[in-house]
Order: structure tokens, then C-alpha cells, then sequence
């Protein structure tokens, strides 16, 4: 089964937690994102949409068992506008609800994405938070706008869906599971921390909550940090070490170090290609705050078109955790599904 790769034309909504700043502050750079400050907040204790329960990443599997992967759970999670199922309108000021398949396929992306990191793939959807969740989706689509931060002179404003704004991943022009791709890939100038990504890789995240119009979209996030972390894998990149889905190979790069605050200032970060030459790549700026430490890098000249497999290898030196300093090396095989 064959897909193809389309850039995501899309606005998300980057929210940034900082323990030390307890304010809020919105600044709009340009016209694909918004970035804020948001206080920390407690987590949520109800849940109900189970994801997937196969715990097995792509570092340990065979290209097929990948591929299966691929068209099984992730093109098996595309939501469509009809089975979005939304009922809710902006006239009368609305919000709905999306069917229980929608909220199904979200998690069941969310765990895709996670478990051919290696994460734990038991994300499931916080069904106390739904209808807030679902307010501040139709907040935005009825002011044509992404705000982590709504007023009450915004049309269609509850204070639940503000809430909700605050605590939430949120894209404009995409829709359930089409919202986490775009989290994931994570494009825009104003996105260069990989933010979006981080919160849906966090090594501690359980669950989310979720609402969506047809356009509009708010993952929650935030306060979801219960998460088992026993049995976490030694790093989390995307793309993955081992084979990967050439769709799913965006322009920015990142490595993690779960539940552990990693300092990346001094490390270095090398690719190669198949013939052992140098890959030309641009590091990002460090930014801590969204979910684990992590460094991020635009590599250029990567192949996501090849009809054959492309291996590509990553060395990271000098990762200092806590006062030990380590070094990493893993390969990355784009094959085309």
C-alpha cells in the first residue's frame, strides 16, 4: 500500500512549559506560529481509548515487520472528514463531538509514533477533558486563529475551552490524526525546537485528551506525566534507529534522552552516508522545556524518494547526564513503504 508524501500545510501551536516562569506570554512571529509560556499544571486521573499494546520499536525489527506496522497502524489510523464524525458548528457556537473512532485513531497515531521510538505505546484519550478539549478547537475555528491564551471578547469563548487552550497542542488546517503528523513533523520557523514532538514522544506522557473540528485541532498535553518509566528505551530519535517509512522523514532531526535531564550544549553531531561521506547539517538552537532535553538538526540531501533502502548514520558525542558524559551511534535506514 503506497502513500504519498504531501508537505503539511499547516499552522501549529507550539506550548512551552517553563517551571521557572509561572507567567504567560504570547508572541506571534509570523503567520505559521504562535509561541507561549504556560505554567505547569496537574495531571487529569480518567481515561478511556486503549492504543495499541505492542511495545516492540524498529530498532529490534526486520524491514517487513515495519512496513506491516506502517500500513496496519499508521495508515490505519487515517481520519477521513466523514468518520471525523463531528457534530458541533460555529453558528450557535457549538462545539460537538467527534465519533469514538476519531478519538481512537489519535491515539492509536500517538502510539505508532511512539513505539517505533521504543516509548511505551499505551497512550489513551482522557475522556474528562473532551469537551474542553473540543471548545477550544471551535474557539479557533470561529475566530480563525491559534491562542493558547483566548479572551472573553473572542467569539465562541468558554472558560473550559480556555483552559483547554492552555494546556494543548493546537493546528490549524489539519484534524485528528492528521494533527499528530504535523505535530511530529513539527515544520515552521517558529518550530525550530521540535516542541509539538517532544510532548508527543515525552517519555512520562500516559495519556491525552482531544478535541477537533474540521480544521481545527488540541491535543492536551499538559499534566499528563504518569507514565511508566521503567522499561524506556536508551534514547528516543526521529526519525528512529532502524528501518523507517521514507514518508515519515521530515527536514528536522532529534535525539532525546528519556526521563533524564541530558545537558546537549556541548555535544557534537555528525552523519555519514552509506559510502561513509559527510552529511552538511544545521543544528538548531538548544531549548529545553518541552518534555525531555533534546537536540535538534536540519540535515541536508536526505533521500525520502528513493526507491531503494538509504542508511544513514548519527554519532552524538559529549551528551552530558548528570556528571557522566556519553556518546551515541545508531543508524537510520529510509526505505519506501
Amino acid at each position: 500500500m503506497k502513500l504519498i508524501q504531501k508537505t503539511l500545510i499547516v499552522l501549529i501551536l507550539l506550548l512551552y512549559i517553563n517551571c521557572q516562569n509561572l507567567g504567560l506570554e504570547e508572541k506571534k512571529k509570523d503567520n505559521t506560529s504562535i509561541l507561549a509560556l504556560a505554567a505547569l499544571t496537574t495531571s487529569q486521573n480518567t481515561s478511556n481509548t486503549i492504543g495499541s499494546t505492542n511495545n516492540t520499536s524498529s530498532t529490534s525489527r526486520t524491514k517487513q515487520q515495519v512496513l506491516e506496522d506502517y500500513n496496519t497502524y499508521y495508515l490505519g489510523s487515517n481520519v477521513t472528514s466523514s468518520n471525523l464524525g463531528w457534530t458541533g458548528s460555529t453558528s450557535g457556537c457549538n462545539a460537538g463531538t467527534v465519533s469514538s473512532d476519531a478519538d481512537s485513531k489519535v491515539a492509536m497515531r500517538i502510539n505508532y509514533f511512539r513505539r517505533q521510538t521504543g516509548l511505551p505505546d499505551l497512550i489513551t484519550i482522557d475522556s474528562s477533558v473532551q469537551s474542553k478539549a473540543q471548545e477550544a478547537a471551535l474557539i479557533m475555528l470561529a475566530n480563525n486563529t491559534l491562542t493558547h491564551t483566548p479572551t472573553s471578547t473572542m467569539t465562541c469563548y468558554t472558560s473550559g475551552g480556555a483552559e483547554a487552550a492552555g494546556k494543548s497542542n493546537l493546528a490549524f488546517g489539519t484534524q485528528a490524526s492528521g494533527s499528530v503528523t504535523a505535530y511530529i513533523q513539527d515544520s515552521g520557523s517558529n518550530n525550530a525546537a521540535v516542541g509539538h514532538r517532544r510532548w508527543l514522544l515525552y517519555s512520562k506522557l500516559d495519556r491525552v485528551g482531544h478535541g477537533s473540528t474540521t480544521s481545527p485541532n488540541a491535543i492536551w498535553v499538559i499534566g499528563y506525566s504518569k507514565g511508566n518509566t521503567l522499561n524506556l528505551p536508551e534514547f528516543v530519535s526521529w526519525p528512529p534507529k532502524g528501518f523507517v517509512p521514507n514518508t515519515l522523514a521530515f527536514a528536522r532531526w532529534s535525539f532525546s534522552i528519556p526521563n533524564q535531564s541530558a545537558n546537549f550544549s556541548n555535544a557534537t553531531i555528525t552523519m555519514t552516508n552509506s559510502t561513509g561521506a559527510n552529511i552538511t547539517l544545521t543544528r538548531e538552537p538548544i531549548s529545553n522545556g518541552y518534555g525531555d532535553n533534546t537536540v535538534v538538526w536540519i540535515p541536508s540531501g536526505i533521500s525520502t524518494t528513493n526507491t531503494t533502502d538509504v542508511t544513514y548514520r548519527v554519532n552524538i558525542t559529549g551528551v552530558t547526564i548528570e556528571t557522566t558524559t556519553k556518546d551515541y551511534t545508531y543508524d537510520v535506514t529510509l526505505f519506501k513503504p
